[in-house]
């Protein structure tokens, strides 16, 4: 029998189950059983390793889910329970000391994700990616009606998977305007006469305008991927880009054309697209907003969110992917909401173009602001809860 010490008493702890990697430790003081959650190392060659976990505060009788990865700090979760990876039975711990009784008053985690949450998730990625509204704010509410935990890493990198069902809609969309700004770019890195063209240049826009958000896109993972996750952080920023897409309509001149673009303009509206990190705020709300801040005509503006948008999205998707299959979630679910986002987004391209053409994008602040306030009503009044 191996010992461990927890808050100054000895714990004599069994493996449980068929992982010896897993340990349920008994307090012979108390008799109560306790769990090694912190991934350190305890006596001996074993080694304590606790995956995803949930437990019971006794305190505030609140159930608590331990955010991946493993170390972070426990956060409410009333929804959530799930079952002892290597052991039949549940388990509840308090929080800080996590002492550990059997939980049979959990309800049971939900099945991981099914093939109508992968169709309703793809359709409400296609329709929203490129839509100024956000598509990972409203993903994130898809998928806390649908019951699945907003911060898991496996829904997580769902999202951004099927996200490449969008950009392949792109890709499609604009084919004849990728190749020529692809060829013309490559010709133009060993023949001076190709480097006036307009499609050159617009390959040297795409690359600097989609560097600000590499960069800070993997300086800041894990906040995006965890603390950002959140129904109040949607809400917040659902209202607050709202102000600034009237904003940049208001202040629009629109007297420039795609032939009257620049570095400086890709540089602009490519640290704007970083803002769009934040959940609510909308890529292609807040990148549209750049060009017309700096004076791009609305069709213009909305083309370079488009061409901006390939190399970001489809690097997540693919940074992403791990996690999205590697979890809970199969391949065929994944398959299907990808096909399902590409073949609505292909027909959101489409009607968006359109759209900007004769009208302004604070058409759609309204429908921003009464989704950003019922959000805030709900989770105020405890109907809804932020992850």
């Amino acid at each position: 029998m191996w010992e461990s010490t927890v808050d100054g008493r000895v714990l004599h702890f069994h493996l449980a189950g068929i992982n010896n990697q897993n340990f349920i430790m008994r307090d012979e003081e108390t008799g109560s059983w306790w769990q090694q959650v912190s991934g350190k190392a305890i006596h001996g060659p074993l080694q304590g390793r606790q995956l995803k976990s949930v437990f019971h505060d006794e305190v505030s009788f609140e159930v608590w889910k331990r955010e991946q990865p493993q170390g972070r700090v426990l956060k409410p979760d009333e929804r959530i329970a799930a079952s002892n990876q290597y052991d039949p039975a549940d388990w509840e711990a308090r929080v800080g000391r996590m002492r550990v009784v059997p939980a049979d008053i959990l309800r049971r985690r939900k099945a991981p994700m099914n093939y109508f949450d992968a169709i309703i998730l793809g359709i409400v990625e296609g329709l929203t990616e490129f839509l100024p509204i956000s598509s990972t704010g409203h993903l994130t509410i898809a998928e806390k009606m649908l019951g699945l935990e907003v911060d898991d890493p496996a829904v997580t990198g769902f999202t951004a998977v099927i996200q490449m069902g969008a950009i392949a809609a792109v890709i499609l969309y604009f084919a004849r305007d990728i190749w020529n700004i692809v060829r013309t770019w490559l010709l133009g890195l060993v023949k001076p006469e190709y480097r006036g063209h307009r499609d050159f240049r617009m390959g040297w826009y795409v690359i600097v305008g989609t560097i600000p958000v590499g960069v800070v896109g993997l300086a800041f993972r894990d906040v995006i991927k965890n603390d950002l996750r959140s129904l109040w952080v949607v809400a917040v920023a659902l209202l607050g880009w709202s102000a600034v897409m009237w904003a940049a309509e208001r202040s629009a001149r629109q007297d420039r054309s795609e032939k009257g673009l620049n570095l400086t303009d890709a540089l602009v509206v490519g640290l704007f697209q970083c803002v769009s990190l934040i959940p609510g705020v909308s890529r292609s709300g807040a990148t549209i907003s750049a060009g017309l801040f700096r004076g791009l005509d609305r069709v213009t503006a909305t083309r370079l969110s488009f061409f901006l948008s390939i190399p970001a999205l489809l690097a997540a998707g693919i940074f992403e992917m791990k996690d999205a299959l590697g979890g809970d979630i199969g391949v065929g679910e994944t398959v299907v909401g990808t096909v399902v986002s590409f073949v609505v987004a292909y027909a959101s391209i489409a009607w968006l173009l359109r759209f900007v053409a004769h009208h302004p994008i604070t058409w759609f602040v309204p429908y921003r602001g009464v989704l950003g306030v019922l959000l805030l009503v709900l989770l105020a009044t405890g109907g809804m809860s932020a992850t």
